[in-house]
Parts: C-alpha cells; sequence; structure tokens
C-alpha cells in the first residue's frame, strides 16, 4: 500500500520516483512495476470468474459490467421466477445460474463455487447472520488459496444515528434497529472468514425503475420536512464502479462507504423527480404531522440521522462518480426509462447497453492517458445510458500502470475483443479522439466485425467537421483567439502533427479556411512535422521564422503527450523560434480536446451514434 501511494503521489505531481522520496523508500519503488507485473501474470493464468450470490437489481448490473470486463460469470437464485428473470435479464451472455438451497449437499456447493476467483453478495441478511456465510462457510474456506476478493453489499444502517454528523468506515456502530443489527451481523460473519473479504456499506440506492422517480409516477411520494435531516444515496451504476475498482484494487482493504457526494433531505430528490417528470410535487409535510401516520418501518427510515462520509471510495479506491448528485442520477435514470419503454422493456430491466469507446493515436505520456479518462468521464455525463471508455491505437499500453493510478491502458483491439466476447450482439460505438478517423482504426473495426458479425459497431466522424458546412470546430478556435489576444494578433498558424494522408491534410485545410473567414484575417496551416511540406502549406519551424508580432498558434492536438503536452515538442520549436527572434512573441491556445467545446463535439458525436443504434434496436 505505501508503494502505491508513494509512487502515485510522485508520478501526479511529474516528478521522478525518487525525487523527494527518502532512501528507505527507494526500494519499494523500484519494486512497484515489478509486483504490478506479478500480479497481472498471475491474474493471467486463467479467466477470473466471478460468483453473485444474489442476482438482482445490483446484481444484475454488476454481472453485466464484469463479463464486459472479460470475467466469467456465474450467480445464484432461489427459486424458478427469479431464475426465469435472470435468463430473461441476462440470456444474451453466457452467465452460469445456479439453484441454491439450504437442501444443497456439499457436492452442490462444490459446484457453485467450481474455478471461482472472485464472490459477491449482494444477499440480504437473514435472522443471526448471513445465509451465504452460513451455507457456504466450508466450501468458501477450502477455496481459500484461489479466491482473490470477495466482496460484502451492507448498508449504511450499520452506524445508527449520529445526530447529522459525519461518519466515516472508524465511526462507531451504533445499529439499533432488527435488521441494521441483522445487516451488522452479517457484515461479522463475513470479516470473521479468514478470507480477502472487502466490505462496500451502501446507503439508499436509486436508479431505473427506482427511488425517487418511481415512487413519483406511481403517486406514492411523500415530501417530509424533518429539519435538520439528511439522508445520503447512491446510483446503481455507481455501485458497479465501486465494485469494479474495488476487484482492481485489491490492497483496499476492509470497509469503504459507497455514497454519492452530496447528502441532502429526503424531500428534495422529490421535488427534482417531479420535475423531470412535470407532474406537480406533493406537499410538504411537516415532521410532526408526518410521524403520527407513520409505520413502524419507516419510522426507524428516519430514526437514523447521518451523512456518510465518501474520502476513501473517492481516494483508495479511486471512484469517480457518474453521478456525483441526484441531479445527474435521476435525469440519467428517466432516460434510460424511456429508453427502455420504447423498447417494450420494464423500467428496472438491465438492458444490454450502448457502449462508446473514445480513441486517440496514444502517446508514451501517462498524462495523455489519463486525460484521456478525465474526457470519458465528462463525456459520460453529458450523454445518458451510454458507457464511455477510453482506448488508444498504440504506445499507450507501454505506460506502466503505477503511473496511471493503477490500472494498466488498453489499446483498441483489446477493448473491443474484451466487450464482443461478453456479448457478440453489443451495440458498440466508436468516437475518434482526433480531426478525422485513421486508418487504423478502420481496419480493426472490420477485423473486429468479421470476427463478430451479429455485432452493431458504428465508427463516428472526426471532430474536425462533418461536411463542408460544420464549422463548429473553427468556431471553438476562433473563440478562444479572440479570448487570448486583443485586439488581433499579427499573424494566426493553425498547426497540426502532420500526415501523409490526403484526406487529413484537406481536413485541416478547410478548417483553416473556415477560421481564416471567422477571424477575418488570413490562418496559415502548417505542420509540427509532415513528409511533403509546401509553400502553402509549411512545418511549423518554418512559419515561425517568417512570422514577427504577435502570433496566435491554434493548436489542433487533443491531448498532452510527448508532442503538446508541457515542454513538448511544440513548446521547443516555439521556444527555439522565439530565441531566435526576440520581438517574436508567440500565444498559443490549449488543447481543444480538453476545452468545454471540444468536450461538447465529442458528446454530440456520442449522442449521435447513441440515437442511432437505440433506433437499431427499436426495428
Amino acid at each position: 500500500k505505501a508503494t502505491v501511494s508513494v509512487l502515485n503521489w510522485s508520478c501526479r505531481r511529474g516528478l521522478p520516483p525518487c525525487c523527494g522520496i527518502a532512501v528507505s523508500q527507494l526500494l519499494p519503488l523500484i519494486l512497484a512495476p515489478l509486483l504490478t507485473s506479478l500480479v497481472t501474470m498471475h491474474a493471467g493464468e486463467a479467466e477470473p470468474k466471478l460468483l453473485v450470490f444474489g442476482a438482482g437489481y445490483t446484481g444484475a448490473r454488476v454481472l453485466m459490467h464484469m463479463r464486459h470486463a472479460g470475467f466469467q460469470c456465474a450467480a445464484t437464485v432461489r427459486s424458478e421466477a427469479s431464475a426465469a428473470r435472470v435468463q430473461a435479464e441476462l440470456g444474451w451472455t453466457d452467465v452460469e445460474v445456479h439453484f441454491i438451497s439450504e437442501e444443497m449437499t456439499a457436492e452442490d456447493r462444490r459446484r457453485v463455487l467450481a474455478g471461482v476467483t472472485h464472490v459477491l453478495s449482494t444477499a440480504p441478511p437473514s435472522e443471526g447472520g448471513d445465509p451465504m456465510v452460513r451455507l457456504f462457510r466450508d466450501e468458501l474456506l477450502v477455496c481459500k488459496g484461489t479466491l482473490q476478493w470477495i466482496g460484502y453489499l451492507s448498508a449504511t444502517s450499520v452506524y445508527g444515528d449520529h445526530e447529522g454528523a459525519a461518519v466515516d468506515e472508524t465511526s462507531e456502530l451504533r445499529a439499533k434497529g432488527p435488521r441494521a443489527v441483522a445487516r451488522l451481523a452479517a457484515e461479522q460473519d463475513w470479516l470473521n472468514l479468514d478470507l480477502p473479504v472487502r466490505v462496500l456499506r451502501l446507503p439508499g440506492i436509486y436508479g431505473p425503475g427506482r427511488g425517487s422517480l418511481s415512487m413519483a409516477r406511481q403517486g406514492n411520494a411523500r415530501r417530509i420536512d424533518k429539519p435538520n435531516h439528511t439522508f445520503s444515496r447512491i446510483h446503481v451504476d455507481d455501485i458497479v464502479r465501486a465494485v469494479a475498482q474495488s476487484i482492481r484494487r485489491p490492497w483496499v482493504e476492509g470497509v469503504v462507504n459507497v455514497g454519492d457526494d452530496y447528502p441532502c433531505a429526503g424531500h428534495e430528490p422529490v421535488a427534482e423527480a417531479c420535475r423531470l417528470l412535470e407532474i406537480p410535487p406533493p406537499p410538504l409535510i411537516p415532521w410532526a404531522e408526518a410521524e403520527a401516520g407513520m409505520s413502524r418501518m419507516l419510522k426507524s427510515f428516519y430514526a437514523d440521522n447521518k451523512m456518510i462520509a465518501n474520502k476513501k471510495m473517492h481516494e483508495a479506491l479511486g471512484v469517480r462518480l457518474r453521478y456525483p448528485t441526484y441531479k445527474e442520477g435521476l435525469s440519467a435514470a428517466l432516460h434510460e426509462e424511456l429508453r427502455l419503454a420504447r423498447l417494450g422493456l420494464p423500467y428496472d430491466f438491465p438492458a444490454r447497453p450502448v457502449w462508446c469507446i473514445m480513441v486517440d493515436h496514444g502517446s508514451s505520456a501517462p498524462a495523455s492517458t489519463l486525460a484521456l479518462r478525465d474526457v470519458c468521464r465528462h463525456v459520460e455525463r453529458e450523454v445518458p445510458g451510454m458507457t464511455v471508455l477510453p482506448a488508444s491505437m498504440r504506445f499507450s499500453d507501454a505506460v506502466p500502470p503505477a503511473a496511471l493510478e493503477g490500472e494498466r491502458a488498453e489499446l483498441l483491439p483489446e477493448v473491443l475483443q474484451r466487450l464482443l466476447a461478453g456479448d457478440p450482439k453489443a451495440r458498440v460505438c466508436i468516437v475518434p479522439f482526433s480531426v478525422t478517423v485513421s486508418l487504423a482504426t478502420g481496419e480493426v473495426v472490420t477485423a473486429a466485425q468479421q470476427r463478430y458479425p451479429d455485432a452493431a459497431i458504428r465508427v463516428g466522424r472526426g471532430v474536425g467537421a462533418a461536411d463542408e458546412t460544420d464549422s463548429r470546430l473553427a468556431e471553438a478556435f476562433a473563440h478562444l483567439i479572440d479570448g487570448m489576444v486583443d485586439p488581433r494578433p499579427d499573424k494566426v498558424l493553425l498547426v497540426d502533427h502532420g500526415s501523409p494522408r490526403e484526406a487529413t491534410n484537406a481536413a485541416h485545410a478547410r478548417l483553416a479556411t473556415q477560421l481564416s473567414t471567422l477571424v477575418a484575417q488570413p490562418v496559415v496551416a502548417c505542420s509540427m512535422e509532415a513528409h511533403r511540406p509546401t509553400p502553402t502549406h509549411p512545418l511549423l519551424a518554418a512559419a515561425l521564422a517568417d512570422s514577427r508580432g504577435v502570433v496566435a498558434l491554434a493548436k489542433v492536438f487533443m491531448l498532452p503527450g510527448t508532442h503538446a503536452g508541457p515542454g513538448g515538442d511544440l513548446d521547443r520549436i516555439v521556444a527555439d523560434a522565439v530565441n531566435a527572434r526576440p520581438a517574436l512573441r508567440v500565444v498559443s491556445t490549449p488543447l481543444i480536446g480538453l476545452t468545454p467545446c471540444g468536450v461538447g463535439l465529442l458528446a454530440d458525436e456520442a449522442r449521435r451514434l447513441q440515437s442511432l443504434a437505440v433506433m437499431q434496436a427499436q426495428l
């Protein structure tokens, strides 16, 4: 744990691993990449297999996600009705479904755990402890050598009442009601096993078909005003993220609170749900009046007052919430419910997702991959109902995972193979994180489509321009230039990397023409490096040598890396030119892929591809 913490600290600050670190810590830093490799080698010996005890609302979504992450998956059910539901929800994947009961033989239980490397229990507690531990204790202990991770989804009710104070994983457990006491006993049953158990404590769960939207639609929602009383909550998709991160970071031990970033009064999400559904909200009822007519169970729900602190979830597990507050979560849930309704499915159905892979050219600089991941998270929030994954065409997979917050970068062929192996009929949208679509991207997609003919793979357009009339990227550059130089620069250079492809050079020239019209002065299209520079398309060094005064440098680069990052090739070329011509001043635009406009263009393209995928599903 110290090794990873220190190395990540150093990488985040752009320092060499040894800088500012005591000599006693050098050995762990040297060993970190080796340990990462050993873990990867060990995990690669056999395909990991996840068993979920209880494939209900949350469990089914975890199974779906982890199957696409390359896991074999298995689930347990207790009835024919549950088996039918799981088969309907997950029948398009190769998920094993096992019946379990108290009458199972030891051989039956061993069969359920055969080949399992990871276990997640979502089963509720029973009187006297956890039913899964009671049933499978001996078989779980026999598998100690092969079980790499066990997760138990508990509840924050074990904290009891803290009079509105924030509670973290070290806070006193004051469980009082029978359900909270049973939940705490179940936790202890799991933690007392001599196995790698992780406990994720969850507040109220909501999502498509669950929570305030469902209650408001059915007319069961109430807005109760209990002063200074707060609730925490979590969207089901963010639970899935927390589970996946816990599996990725097995060194994070013990208990982790999994809640969103905005604990608030219970009546706030109800009002927002009604606003989204365009129905009048129920009246706000004073606590004294509401309490008089409450059931015992509902009273116990309001008896506990606390705010769930999620610092460990963010910092140790590295979870970045897709829905940090109920506002983003309810909007996304409603979007998903409407999509399911168009497909004739119930609101809480874990339908086959629409995947989006955002692909950049790739870089050996860790900052490029980390920035790509951040943009994917932003686009994911902008496009409800779509899961956005980062991928590169080359180079990035060679970056040590320790420099990438412990998570290895993946190339496009690997990500596509993983998704399509989990669901050969998957709907995958590929958004190029570039001005144009590379030939290599098309070749990878063609190979994947041939191997999985039933898959629906769509490749989007680059952010350059959909056609001659699409000037959104040029407008973004014009806006950036107007904000940098007042009143106007003496010269505008539009620089890209340089390419032998005619399509790429034509898109660059078209962008320069559009930008010239918008800024009302000539724009010179140039390249950092090129195979065939021309008088009308020179290299950047030559264009700068022929410049004077203030030059606005519009960089057609999406992400930081060895070329466009701080101290990279572009900075070096500019520094050489300014040193040679002291009167020259160069003002550069930020990387367009990291600006709100650039992210907006990517989100628009993802949204367009998602609509096409949904239309095909309806047909």
